[in-house]
């Protein structure tokens, strides 16, 4: 549907007049908007959109956004407030809202968030994975993916950028997986001197050098469960050599044993590095990059999905306990997050240092 040739209609459910000089912009851009001061239990006539004014929640609390997408197949529905307030911005979401508005408003601004709507396959959280926090196409079809693949139990691959939450999400795979009562252990193959890996991922003999005792490794250790490796290409040619074992042969040896151990775990591992590159770069053996990848997920950066900031924002607030103006919000959202999710934790975590009255204001914002 292209809104710039098609006769949009919209039904507008308010209780005042206050901002007709919108609506009457919106005419003149090709909507044909009906008001209604009343709610129905059913409407002969069929709309593009539901623009709902924050006064008529007020008389009808936030049960009533629900009931009107209910009524209309659920249909785009839009809030309109003069309220600067994430909270109520987020109720309204939660409540089965598309978007929230703050007046004054640009109608250029507006028409060009609404024409995604026409365009957008609407899909739902799988459950259990609400907690990884984001609401665009992108991340609802990386949750979806990452609960099939939890069913199974070949190697995952998870690429995506410092900040993104790899970690996070690999361990929400283990918990909606069929290894869920089991061990989950993960290492930063990045902070792990090369002298040491091997023994720490595999376990040591003892006398195999000066100072070492029978130990075992986390591949023992996350026997049954889970074992996620992040920084994968980080890990020394020799320990992926041994990996490679671990994944085609479920065996390996100890450092300093003669004998095998059988190694029944499931492997995660990540990287915010492609693959691709690192098999150019030489930093992954090529018959690893195979066995490790059959299922791959990758996370979208936080620039790649701005929609979902409000919504990681709120998350935090609420941790908190504090509030954040509208304003703040759109500060927020116009930033460029080379550290993700986690410097937009930290950046909030300063601002509720600076806040007063518990409320986060632009004011407040400060970036590195």
């Amino acid at each position: 549907m292209d809104l710039e040739v098609k006769k949009v209609k919209a039904f507008l459910f308010t209780l005042n007049k206050t901002h007709e000089d919108f609506w009457n912009s919106l005419r003149f851009a090709n909507f044909q908007i009906l008001e209604h001061s009343v709610l129905e239990e059913s409407y002969s006539e069929s709309v593009d959109f539901l623009f709902l004014d924050f006064s008529f929640i007020c008389g009808f609390e936030f049960s009533a956004i629900s009931k009107i997408k209910k009524i209309f197949c659920n249909k785009p529905l839009f809030v309109f407030s003069e309220e600067d307030s994430a909270c109520l911005a987020v109720q309204c979401l939660k409540s089965g809202a598309d978007d929230y508005f703050t007046f004054p408003l640009s109608v250029d601004c507006f028409l060009q968030k609404i024409k995604k709507s026409f365009h957008r396959k609407k899909k739902t959280n799988p459950e259990g994975f609400t907690e990884f926090i984001g609401e665009t196409e992108e991340m609802l079809e990386i949750k979806e993916l990452a609960y099939k693949y939890s069913q199974s139990d070949l190697p995952i691959f998870i690429l995506g950028e410092s900040g993104t939450g790899k970690s996070f999400l690999a361990k929400l795979i283990h918990k909606h997986s069929k290894k869920a009562q089991t061990s989950f252990f993960e290492e930063n193959m990045a902070t792990v001197p090369e002298a040491i890996a091997e023994a720490l991922l595999f376990g040591t003999k003892k006398g195999v050098f000066t100072g070492a005792e029978n130990r075992i490794g986390l591949v023992e250790a996350a026997t049954n469960g889970t074992l996620f490796l992040d920084e994968i290409t980080e890990a020394p040619v020799a320990v992926q050599a041994k990996l490679l074992r671990v994944i085609s042969e479920k065996a390996y040896r100890p450092l300093g044993a003669t004998e095998e151990k059988i190694a029944n775990i499931r492997l995660i591992t990540a990287s915010n590095v492609n693959l691709q590159s690192a098999l150019e770069n030489k930093t992954l053996r090529e018959d690893l990059y195979y066995r490790i990848s059959p299922l791959t997920l990758k996370i979208p950066s936080l620039n790649e999905r701005k929609d979902d900031i409000p919504l990681l924002i709120q998350y935090f607030v609420n941790k908190r306990k504090k509030d954040i103006t509208y304003g703040a919000i759109d500060l927020l959202k116009k930033h460029h997050w080379k550290g993700n999710v986690r410097e937009l934790e930290s950046t909030l975590e300063r601002a509720f240092c600076l806040c007063s009255n518990n409320t986060v204001t632009k004011e407040d914002i400060i970036f590195y």
